[in-house]
């Protein structure tokens, strides 16, 4: 179940930290009333931005699978983008979308670390 304290708190314990973070956590404002969606900008080439989003819902369907994908479908409609799903795809309700990977500003992997 979302919980909106939650990810308030979430959003001020990013910002606490000095992270550059911004994110939207909102319902999706569709058809799909029990999604929420995560955005953020990442940095493009040429300055251009791409979105980055995470949804989560469906937890009551009977096929969550089929229902998520419904929603990146609505969601990206003819952009070009990623999908990505957990890795042992035993979790059904969270889809992560990146438009346009190859449009990205990639920089060389210098052992950065997630969190640091």
């Amino acid at each position: 179940m979302y919980n909106r304290s939650l990810a308030s708190k979430l959003y001020i314990s990013y910002a606490q930290e000095g992270l550059n973070v911004f994110f939207i956590l909102k319902s999706m404002n569709s058809k799909f009333n029990d999604v929420f969606i995560c955005e953020t900008a990442l940095p493009g080439k040429n300055g251009q931005s791409r979105k980055l989003a995470v949804f989560s819902g469906g937890f009551n369907k009977s096929n969550p699978s089929d229902y998520m994908d419904s929603v990146v479908r609505e969601y990206v409609g003819n952009s070009p983008h990623n999908v990505f799903v957990e890795s042992h795809l035993d979790i059904p309700w969270v889809r992560v979308v990146i438009e346009d990977i190859n449009g990205l500003d990639f920089v060389e992997y210098d052992k950065q670390q997630i969190g640091k």
